[in-house]
């Protein structure tokens, strides 16, 4: 039986990243076991539990890519097998594409128990709240890191968004981490300008089309990891630098950029 390991820990077993959070999880562990099962073709592999937020995500697209696997923790892995991550791109943009193509052909048909998924072009992404597991007295494997809001957040939505319903701009205030994987595909395919805080929700920018533009607002240049991602996949951006983690935006700055053509 193959045992697929995360790369995150395959320059020499420093893990720079973690397969718990979402950017990690998805360009670092999920959508490179993708590219190398198209490879390899392995009849049976074993994965490694992610944690209670995202294992069920990759149980799911996994069961629906049809393959055999089995989910077990890092102390049960005996044989490694590195794949290749693409959270600090080494993959060419057309590998990326290759394996988010597959990904998403399985969750075109999906069920979200949310109410108020979007399906405007104008995107604001508001961050989650921080799953209990991931504070200092929680099992995650970085322990009291942070993660969603209690780490970056942009206080103002609401004011923004009563800007943008008075200027009559269409928009969705869209929160990634309460939603389906595939409502998450949809809603970031269907995108053409996003507005939001640095965090681990940009990973989704590889459902994205070509014709995308984006706005950062970034508390802790430089973001070299998003913006080697952004570059690797000719995607329109600009970074506003802010002095603080929890920060507001000017309203009327992002119905400009909302109405650019």
């Amino acid at each position: 039986m193959a045992r697929i390991f995360p790369a995150l820990f395959a320059e020499m077993f420093r893990a720079r990243g973690s397969r718990e959070k979402y950017f990690h999880f998805l360009l670092g562990y999920l959508l490179p076991i993708v590219h190398a099962q198209a490879i390899y073709r392995f009849d049976n592999f074993l994965v490694l539990d992610c944690g209670p937020l995202m294992t069920p995500i990759l149980k799911e697209t996994l069961q629906r890519l049809e393959f055999q696997f089995e989910i077990v923790s890092p102390d049960q892995i005996e044989e490694r097998f590195y794949v290749d991550a693409f959270d600090y791109v080494k993959g060419s943009s057309e590998t990326i594409y290759s394996a988010s193509e597959r990904v998403k052909s399985v969750w075109r048909d999906y069920v979200c128990t949310q109410h108020d998924c979007t399906f405007s072009a104008n995107l604001l992404i508001e961050r989650s709240a921080p799953h209990k597991y991931y504070d200092k007295n929680g099992g995650s494997e970085k322990k009291g890191s942070g993660y969603g809001t209690s780490r970056r957040s942009i206080t103002n939505w609401t004011e923004v968004c009563e800007t943008l319903d008075k200027r009559g701009i269409d928009y969705g205030l869209y929160e990634p981490g309460r939603h389906s994987l595939g409502c998450q595909i949809a809603t970031f395919c269907r995108a053409r300008r996003i507005v939001g805080i640095r965090g681990a929700e940009w990973a989704n920018i590889v459902w994205s089309q070509p014709d995308l533009h984006v706005r950062v607002v970034d508390p802790s240049p430089p973001a070299t990891t998003l913006t080697n991602l952004l570059n690797h996949l000719n995607v329109n951006y600009e970074f506003i630098i802010s002095e603080k983690n929890h920060t507001p935006v000017n309203p009327l700055v992002v119905a400009r950029f909302l109405s650019e053509s």
